[in-house]
């Protein structure tokens, strides 16, 4: 199977669908891998073997389809999504749309055995009270609300694709939590954007993977950074912690594209989307940075 990367550059992916991926949009067949095809003008190269979905070494790892709901699914769908439900010293709850979702393979190697984890996340439907961008949205997010009432985790992280919503409604959600007795919440701040992909900017460097450079500031979103410092201020007034990918990831000279040599780490397999070893390395740098280490 082979996905011409155009489709990415024109804002969709492999299944037409928008930025905001479902279920793992690369998800072809039982082996839960692909062969990439990198097209841009005349270069072309491949990334070969590149194991996807929810194989052991997978690069793009979503939470099942029963903690990451597609956009027609209500919340009759979740699953219990609790990981370490015996015993733990601390209690997480992740939620938001897919830049929360994407955030789970991080966080399940950084929280270890000892913590509980509940993630209940849905393709385009930001942690909002209300929020209406989907028919089911409002449905979701009040279950979700009902299950942190009823569960009354340690900590929340609130995560998304902040830029395609109105996102000061996340003054309610904020105001919602404390009410139940949330004792920490953490927003997770904008994640650097590529445009029109990573994997397409990495083509037009024209060069071997191992050869990359750690970071570029070709293709970035110039209005990721300001963003970033908005939520930041907001975080600040609302006394909540903000955890900053952008800050994490990105320097003088650009963002973060690969951890290592390995083209599996490639930071982020689309225009936003972390791969696997890209979770694990960005909330691991998050939580370094954080005021109370996890």
């Amino acid at each position: 199977e082979i996905i011409h990367m155009r489709e990415i550059a024109a804002g969709k992916n492999a299944g037409g669908k928008p930025d905001d991926a479902t279920v793992n949009p690369y998800n072809f067949d039982d082996a839960n891998s692909a062969r990439l095809q990198m097209a841009d003008g005349g270069a072309r190269q491949e990334f070969k073997n590149l194991s996807l979905g929810s194989s052991p070494d997978g690069t793009v790892s979503f939470p099942n389809d029963r903690c990451f709901l597609a956009p027609d699914r209500d919340s009759s769908q979740f699953g219990a999504c609790v990981e370490s439900p015996q015993g733990h010293d601390e209690s997480v709850f992740l939620w938001g749309d897919s830049h929360a979702a994407h955030l789970y393979p991080g966080l399940v190697r950084q929280l270890g055995p000892d913590r509980r984890l509940t993630h209940l996340t849905t393709s385009s439907c930001a942690p909002f009270i209300d929020e209406r961008s989907r028919p089911s949205c409002q449905d979701v997010n009040r279950y979700v609300l009902e299950r942190i009432s009823r569960d009354r985790p340690d900590r929340v992280i609130l995560a998304a694709v902040w830029g395609q919503y109105e996102w000061m409604q996340l003054e309610r959600t904020v105001q919602r939590l404390k009410e139940i007795g949330v004792r920490r919440i953490d927003l997770v701040g904008p994640m650097p954007r590529w445009s029109p992909s990573l994997p397409v900017v990495l083509v037009r460097l024209r060069s071997d993977f191992a050869h990359l450079p750690l970071r570029t500031a070709i293709g970035l979103d110039p209005a990721v950074p300001k963003l970033d410092a908005q939520m930041r201020e907001f975080a600040a007034r609302q006394r909540i912690d903000y955890l900053s990918p952008y800050q994490a990831l990105c320097d003088s000279k650009g963002c973060l594209i690969r951890v290592d040599d390995r083209i599996e780490s490639m930071m982020q397999w689309d225009v936003s989307h972390l791969t696997r070893i890209g979770s694990e390395f960005l909330v691991a740098r998050l939580w370094q940075a954080a005021r109370e280490p996890m």
